[in-house]
């Protein structure tokens, strides 16, 4: 009987679908119900049909001998029953008047509390309803009234059947149209694919009707594009919780499609695989691209988010998979290679492409999800297909074929004594260019770099290209200091975040340091920024000097930023801290975006007029004065270098634009991935002027000054720049020396990381006094800053900074004692330690108190904030790679 039931339910089920199916489509929502109400009625007669019979059944089984049995057994329960309601009810009886003596004693004591309540309240809500009689008779039930009649008067009435009877379709629809996203998930994968794509591409391109476009142009290329979108939305077919991995991944793209145009918005480069890998002091940097309200919708979306796929996954409805589970699968994982496959057979047959030239230029021709995926899965330098021992060392040799004759020469290069050799420094300047090459309608009151101008004339010269546009400082500053070219990486691919964090690589700090010369490293910016607290020890420096070691600094009008005019002092202080030759590679920040603020009126040097958009022209105005001082610091430290009497070479150059929205169309002869460079000497070097790339720089200089060392350096030396061969050996030796087996160095990476140094100065205390309540710790010289805390017994003390060598702590009495050992640390917002004074033992006999100068406290360096909270760091504060930097410490 029941398979039989089961049977009709299953038949049932599938008259209803094919109902739901042929009339749902047709929009007859009323039918299907009726239909559906009357299948089911029919069931709920024949299941009471069925269990009536069961029933008469059972009844006809039972013996008579099993009858008395249970009529015995019922008959002793009904007896025990009857006795427990007896009892119940003798002990009702007997409690009962005791409950009514009671009761009636509680009446008669809380009589007199009530009446006098009642006596005092009733006046006033007499006199309450006396004094809002006027007003409710005014107000409330002539408003009351109309109300009334409004809201049964004809139209009103038609209006709410009407929103009642569109709420009853419209939800009817959505359940209809959720029923069918459960039972047809291939179906529903396909089409949330679209829409998905669909706004990537609209985000990428700024535009919907560019991505309509896109689609009209380039069917194929958006196809592929689309096939990846919908790889992971198949996974419905194989999973129960359907709805979860559609609303999953459709925010999962909408967010990488949001996050593309935001970053195109700030910064101009798209959002690649290497964005997902920031560490948690450069999102920091990202908040600083957006306003108070953007930073706050981004958070509440992202909770939302959360949130609402948690909810899903727990009371979402699970659906059985329509194939069976061992097949769905199967099916899908078939899908999956055919999708991995068409790609392959897309980029094997040149319609699309794994190697971008411009990354913007790329994402527009390829499709965003495309490229996008590739600088995920695609990092790293390439094995080369005849890669072995005896390719390195042909490119490596010594020995060069003449062009012409094919006869074999040996360059006579030879690296000069380094008492010939200058002190080299290479500053790589924020978001530097010439804002006089720029063409968009805008004018300046006077030159804002008058200085660099005059170096640029008056010293060698040029264009330099650089890999990047707007952001990614650390990729010039790679090609740089390594003479790598960045484009035999994977496209958009930080090596400061890959091969640098496991590896070290030789740089221009190992091999001017094997040449006697001691390697320095400055940037006032937090030291865990794209880890260089970490690569910078890979690249061979002795010294970095952060901003957590550097005092007596300001910030920017934005207050994002640290000014430049520390620098000087800094490249100073390298200088002066070592006995030989100096090789420093400084960073300057100052210029950095974003740029829509308002600056001070004792900062505001020029004025900056325009026909242009408001905010374009306030960007311009901050922008252009913060150059200015950038300017006055170049100036200041050419100036300075110029009364020492050590020869000196100073390489500046911009890493890459600033984000303005400039375009190839606003300059005459040079693109948006090319800024300057000036070489600056005090000793009488050719003014030489060239264009050239941020890889080649380096060994142009070095060729220029007289040094011919390191691998990749005599490389660009040796090799002619327009040999076809230039490049791919080039590409050879970056794979061998970074992922290969070494070949150039006999088959063993030589470089070993440094144990770098955070500053170039020992912190010395000479002074300690107390005079009762507060102790003074003072410096033979200018070191201290926000980050120094004084520390007692290795107890951390709340501490001011009144000058820069002079600290103040309040202590009690009972907490200083004679033999009390008073350090100072240099430790930034997450307790990540720097750097350690001297001990200085407390003698209160030896350390009388000394009154303070009559200047008194700087309250402008003063940092009372001792307790750490995260979240209210200062962005310039953090350094979020603070493992890699204990234990470089």
């Amino acid at each position: 009987m029941g398979k039989k039931n089961n049977k009709k339910r299953r038949n049932t089920n599938t008259q209803i679908k094919k109902n739901i199916r042929k009339n749902g489509a047709k929009g007859n929502i009323k039918k299907v119900n009726n239909s559906i109400k009357k299948e089911v009625k029919n069931i709920n007669e024949e299941i009471k049909n069925d269990v009536k019979t069961v029933a008469e059944l059972v009844k006809e089984d039972v013996t008579a001998n099993k009858a008395n049995t249970l009529k015995t057994a019922n008959g002793g329960k009904i007896r025990k029953v009857s006795e427990a309601t007896a009892e119940s009810t003798t002990f009702n009886r007997r409690i009962k008047p005791h409950l009514i003596k009671f009761k009636k004693f509680l009446a008669d004591k809380c009589a007199p509390f009530n009446r006098k309540i009642k006596e005092k309240t009733s006046p006033a809500i007499k006199k309450a309803a006396v004094k809002l009689e006027p007003f409710n008779n005014k107000v409330v039930k002539p408003v009351g009234k109309k109300l009334n009649e409004f809201y049964n008067c004809k139209a009103v009435v038609l209006i709410r059947k009407c929103i009642k009877n569109g709420y009853l379709y419209i939800t009817d629809h959505i359940k209809l149209i959720y029923l069918r996203m459960l039972n047809a998930p291939f179906r529903t994968a396909l089409v949330l694919a679209f829409i998905s794509i669909l706004y990537v591409e609209s985000m990428s391109r700024r535009s919907f009707f560019d991505a309509i476009v896109f689609i009209g142009q380039k069917p194929m290329i958006f196809f592929l594009n689309y096939l990846i979108v919908l790889a992971p939305f198949l996974l419905a077919i194989m999973i129960r919780r359907k709805m979860v991995v559609y609303t999953f991944f459709s925010l999962l793209w909408v967010l990488v499609g949001t996050t593309d145009y935001m970053l195109l918005t700030h910064r101009t480069t798209p959002f690649t695989g290497v964005d997902l890998k920031i560490s948690r002091d450069e999102i920091t940097v990202v908040f600083n691209y957006l306003n108070a309200t953007e930073s706050m919708l981004l958070v509440v979306g992202i909770i939302l988010a959360l949130l609402l796929i948690l909810a899903l996954f727990i009371f979402s409805k699970k659906t059985e998979c329509k194939h069976g589970r061992v097949v769905s699968t199967l099916m899908v994982i078939a899908m999956w290679l055919g999708i991995y496959y068409s790609i392959i057979v897309g980029i094997n047959t040149d319609v699309l492409t794994t190697k971008f030239g411009n990354l913007g230029i790329s994402y527009h021709d390829y499709g965003m999800p495309y490229c996008f995926v590739v600088t995920i899965v695609d990092t790293g330098i390439a094995r080369p297909k005849d890669y072995s021992n005896e390719v390195i060392d042909n490119i490596v040799s010594t020995e060069k074929p003449q062009a012409e004759t094919g006869e074999v020469i040996e360059p006579a290069k030879e690296t000069k004594p380094i008492e010939e050799l200058p002190n080299v420094i290479f500053i790589q300047l924020e978001s530097f260019i010439d804002p006089m090459l720029i063409h968009n309608g805008i004018t300046y009151s006077e030159d804002p770099i008058p200085y660099y101008r005059s170096l640029r004339e008056n010293y060698s010269s040029g264009y330099l290209t650089v890999p990047t546009v707007v952001a990614g400082t650390c990729n010039t500053e790679f090609e740089v200091i390594t003479g790598m070219n960045l484009g035999f990486f994977g496209p958009g691919e930080y090596p400061y975040k890959t091969i640098l964090k496991e590896s070290t690589c030789e740089s221009m700090a190992y091999d001017l340091k094997a040449l006697g010369y001691t390697p320095h490293a400055i940037h006032n910016h937090t030291s865990g920024f794209y880890g260089r607290n970490l690569i910078y020890s890979h690249f061979g420096f002795d010294s970095f000097t952060g901003i957590e070691m550097m005092h007596d600094t300001s910030k920017t009008a934005n207050g994002s930023w640290t000014k430049d005019d520390v620098l000087p002092g800094c490249v100073v202080d390298c200088l002066n801290s070592s006995e030989g030759k100096d090789l420093i590679y400084m960073v300057t920040v100052q210029s950095h975006g974003t740029y829509n603020s308002d600056i001070p009126a004792e900062e505001q040097f020029i004025t900056v007029t325009g026909d242009v958009d408001s905010d374009l022209l306030q960007q311009f105005n901050y922008y252009i004065n913060q150059v200015k001082q950038v300017d006055n610091m170049i100036k200041n430290l050419i100036t300075t270098l110029s009364s020492m009497d050590e020869k000196y070479v100073v390489v500046m150059y911009g890493d890459h634009i600033p984000g303005l929205n400039l375009s190839d169309e606003m300059f005459d002869d040079k693109t948006i991935y090319e800024t300057e460079y000036v070489i600056w000497d005090n000793y009488g070097l050719e003014k030489k002027d060239m264009n050239l790339t941020s890889y080649q720089i380096a060994s142009e200089v070095f060729d220029r000054i007289g040094i011919h060392e390191g691998t990749i350096f005599k490389y660009h030396q040796d090799t002619d720049k327009e040999d076809e061969n230039y490049l791919k050996g080039l590409e050879y030796l970056q794979y061998d020396m970074l992922y290969g087996q070494h070949y150039v160095y006999g088959g063993k990476n030589p470089y070993e990381a440094t144990n770098i140094r955070y500053g170039v100065k020992d912190i010395v205390l000479d002074n300690v006094t107390y005079d009762g309540e507060y102790l003074y710790v003072s410096a033979n010289d200018k070191y201290f800053s926000k980050y120094s805390k004084v520390f007692i017994n290795e107890t951390r003390k709340k501490t001011e900074v009144i000058f820069s060598n002079l600290l103040r702590v309040k202590v009690s009495p009972e907490e200083l004692v004679d033999g009390s050992v008073i350090t100072v640390h240099q430790i930034n917002a997450l307790d990540v330690e720097f750097a350690v004074s001297n001990e200085f033992t407390y003698n209160a006999a030896d350390n009388p108190y000394d009154e303070l100068p009559a200047d008194g406290v700087d309250d402008t360096i003063t940092d009372n904030n001792e307790d750490v909270d995260i979240n209210n760091v200062d962005v310039n504060e953090v350094d979020m790679d603070n493992n890699d930097t204990q234990e470089n410490n």
